[in-house]
């Protein structure tokens, strides 16, 4: 018997697949029992990749009218080709951050078309306010916050450092774009992960130079 069909459906948004040597990590479980797709969603990869090179020359409503084709939405629909064009009744999906949401609004457009929905790390608010989501999120930053400077007190005048020098200086990281005070806080989103805590703390390791200035490894990392 053939293996059923498991559509990948990426995070992001604005990511393509994964490009892969041979099966590992969880898509070598995968290939055991399915037949797994690799989507390169709208504006991403191979599936016409939207950069500042593409849009290069395009007034402001081209843009805006052009990326309203990207939404999930219409993600969902060339799914939908994908598995008439593939002859399958039913498909599985895995979607990854992001792509829970996109999993979302394929349930709710096409239920019938779905055998199965895995969802990692990315799934709306259902039958929950968005503000207690956020208040709930609040106190899981608040605890890991406590948790790191647990595990590296001495970070915590590095941070200050780090947060006084951007405020007072214009930092260009070297991507171009502006390395500000909020940028660099948001980093703390790996603590959600295993060994998040960790990576940070090496990273702050490297802050600074002698004469005072940030490290350029450390606006590498």
């Amino acid at each position: 018997a053939k293996l059923p069909y498991l559509f990948y459906l990426q995070g992001g948004p604005g990511f393509p697949s994964g490009r892969v040597n041979g099966p590992s990590g969880w898509l070598a479980r995968a290939v055991q029992d399915h037949r797994v797709i690799l989507l390169d969603q709208r504006g991403t990869g191979r599936s016409a990749p939207i950069t500042g090179q593409t849009l290069e020359g395009l007034g402001d409503q081209q843009v805006v009218d052009l990326l309203t084709n990207l939404r999930a939405d219409n993600i969902v629909e060339d799914c939908e080709a994908f598995r008439r064009a593939l002859g399958a009744k039913k498909i599985r999906t895995l979607g990854q951050s992001y792509g829970g949401f996109i999993t979302l609004s394929y349930l709710s457009r096409y239920p019938d078309s779905l055998e199965a929905c895995f969802v990692t790390g990315g799934l709306a608010p259902v039958g929950q306010h968005i503000d207690d989501v956020y208040r709930a999120t609040w106190k899981r930053v608040q605890e890991r916050s406590r948790r790191y400077y647990e595990l590296f007190p001495g970070d915590r005048e590095k941070v200050r450092a780090v947060v006084k020098y951007l405020s007072e200086n214009n930092v260009q990281l070297p991507s171009g774009s502006i390395l500000t005070v909020d940028r660099f806080l948001a980093t703390g989103i790996g603590f959600g992960k295993s060994g998040g805590m960790e990576d940070f703390h090496w990273t702050l390791e490297s802050a600074f130079v002698a004469n005072g200035e940030l490290d350029y490894r450390f606006l590498v990392s």
